[in-house]
């Protein structure tokens, strides 16, 4: 026992060192384009943090965009634990937004009902999206990661599509000739967490969804069946589980995470539906997932590291002459030298491959 124990507090250790270093590379190389830009990156990355977290107002602006990058990151989490690539959480996302606004504003329900239903038909259109690339794989062998990628694209400009020709009659942007479905109900809000900033429960779901997965994940039975299906689908399939049956409900409970973002950012902070309106949420959840190398709890904490420096540098770029864009390359940085360093997408490349052979072997190894 004493063995086992001084092994996970080193590999604790060792994980705490690899991300550590990452992130000094990323910030040190971040630094050097700041002077190059003729700020001083001291000063800058102060404002960054005291744009995040120096105030009532910062912190509740870091914690609106913590709650996406969480759940982005657990919607990617579920496909990669298991070997499969769902890469269109945006897509899903812009459904679930779509769906979630179309019942926000339309139809009528009691107060404490009407963002109750809007969040879950949101929810279920998202899981409902990702239906169709769970199809094209596990029966017909078309590659997810391709089809999910152009299914984003399809959902962007359907999206569009529908907003601009049965919604935007009645609807008022802020922005001319913006691309906007009116605006939700009162009774379709969500509550604030922090009045008057954009804040809101979505952050309290998206820790209890987190929360929930980890002891899915690591506590009961289906967890570890999971983890064996990640690992060896051919040996869950002869010890008797259905792993295309459970690919699918994985690729499912994923798209309907993203639904919930993408409804939880129009009920909470957008209050109608407008073309473009996220900023890559989906695209930032595989990057956590990979950060946080699937564990939910770690997403927490990573989808709270992204908050900050997401709302940080908007600060930043307001205080300072140095851009946004800085940022998002430390960030890409990160990334980049601990999926290097831990190979990360080696093993993730892996279990897809994995899949390919033990699920598709001879048309049917399930």
């Amino acid at each position: 026992m004493i063995i086992v124990k001084k092994v996970v507090k080193n590999q604790l250790l060792l994980e705490f060192i690899k991300y550590f270093i990452a992130l000094f590379l990323g910030i040190i190389i971040g630094a050097i384009l700041i002077i190059l830009k003729g700020e001083n990156p001291l000063v800058a990355y102060y404002m960054l943090f005291k744009g995040a977290l120096g105030s009532r107002a910062a912190l509740a602006q870091t914690l609106r965009w913590t709650t996406p990058a969480i759940l982005t990151g657990l919607a990617t989490a579920i496909g990669f634990r298991i070997g499969v690539f769902n890469l269109g959480v945006e897509g899903q996302l812009y459904i679930g937004a779509l769906i979630a606004a179309i019942v926000g504003y339309a139809v009528p329900f009691a107060n404490r009902v009407h963002a109750i239903v809007a969040l879950l038909l949101g929810s279920l259109a998202g899981g409902l999206y990702a239906l169709l690339p769970a199809i094209l794989w596990m029966r017909y062998r078309i590659n997810e990661i391709v089809n999910t990628l152009m299914l984003n694209y399809v959902a962007y400009l359907l999206t569009e599509y529908i907003t601009r020709h049965f919604l935007m009659e009645n609807s008022v942007s802020a922005v001319p000739k913006q691309i906007v479905s009116p605006e939700i109900a009162n009774s379709a809000k969500l509550p604030l967490l922090m009045p008057p900033y954009q804040a809101n429960i979505g952050f309290i779901v998206a820790i209890i969804l987190a929360l929930v997965l980890s002891y899915l994940f690591f506590r009961t039975s289906t967890g570890y069946t999971l983890n064996i299906i990640g690992q060896n689908p051919s040996f869950a399939s002869y010890g008797g589980v259905n792993v295309r049956r459970l690919g699918t409900v994985a690729f499912i409970v994923s798209g309907m995470i993203g639904g919930l973002t993408g409804a939880l950012e129009i009920l909470g902070v957008h209050h109608q539906f407008a073309a473009n309106f996220s900023v890559n949420l989906g695209f930032d959840g595989v990057l956590i997932a990979l950060l946080a190398k699937t564990n939910p709890l770690g997403i927490i904490v990573v989808g709270f590291f992204w908050g900050i420096l997401k709302n940080g540098a908007l600060a930043m770029e307001r205080m300072t002459s140095a851009n946004k864009i800085v940022i998002q390359v430390v960030q890409a940085l990160f990334v980049l030298f601990l999926t290097v360093d831990t190979g990360v997408v080696k093993q993730l490349l892996a279990k897809r491959v994995a899949w390919t052979k033990g699920v598709h072997k001879d048309g049917d190894a399930i």
